[in-house]
């Protein structure tokens, strides 16, 4: 039974990380730079006379440690790690209380967007039938950034419920241990505004 559910989680990791390259080489031809047919010269250049300031994502680690988590450096492989983007995949284990209650790997990205979906469409071809509280939300409160959420327990996955969010230009993949919902929901909140 152990190496069924292993061979599982090698073949949805495995199609995970094929359908985000295939995603990624997509994303390039997409976003590359088209050179215009003809150049107009009496067009007056547009001067952008009022910039919005881009909001700063949050500091995981210090809206962590600020709700009574102890963070740690983590190695484990989490399925954002497979995303293959240039930007760097941070991964904290998280501790309250002397127990580990979950962990979090966290992106930022430009086509956060896409990804995002990319990602939502490789598990949902993968859940098995044992999938349990699936939601697929996106959340618009007053005030707050819009916030995709992704949120199940599949064992044939993993043995923590999974939370993926999709808040501005980052992208979470939240770990949370079997009865530690409560914990977490402070510092996913957090990490929402």
């Amino acid at each position: 039974m152990h190496n069924i559910v292993q061979m599982r989680t090698f073949i949805v990791t495995t199609s995970f990380i094929g359908i985000l390259a295939l995603f990624a080489i997509a994303d390039a031809f997409v976003l590359a730079p088209s050179l215009p047919i003809f150049a107009s010269t009496t067009t007056e250049p547009t001067i952008q006379t009022e910039v919005t300031p881009k909001i700063e994502s949050i500091d995981v680690k210090a809206a962590a440690e600020k709700h009574g988590f102890t963070v740690h450096d983590n190695s484990e492989r989490l399925l954002l790690s497979s995303i293959d983007t240039a930007t760097v995949v941070q991964t904290y284990s998280l501790v309250y209380a002397n127990d580990r209650v979950g962990s979090i790997a966290f992106t930022t990205s430009p086509s956060v967007k896409n990804e995002y979906q990319t990602l939502k469409e490789v598990l949902h071809r993968n859940f098995s039938s044992q999938v349990q509280d699936l939601r697929d939300e996106t959340l618009r409160e007053a005030g707050e950034p819009v916030r995709n959420q992704l949120t199940f327990y599949d064992p044939g996955i993993s043995n923590d419920r999974l939370v993926f969010m999709r808040i501005r230009d980052r992208l979470y993949e939240i770990r949370i241990q079997p009865e530690k919902e409560e914990v977490l929901q402070v510092l996913i909140d957090d990490l929402s505004r």
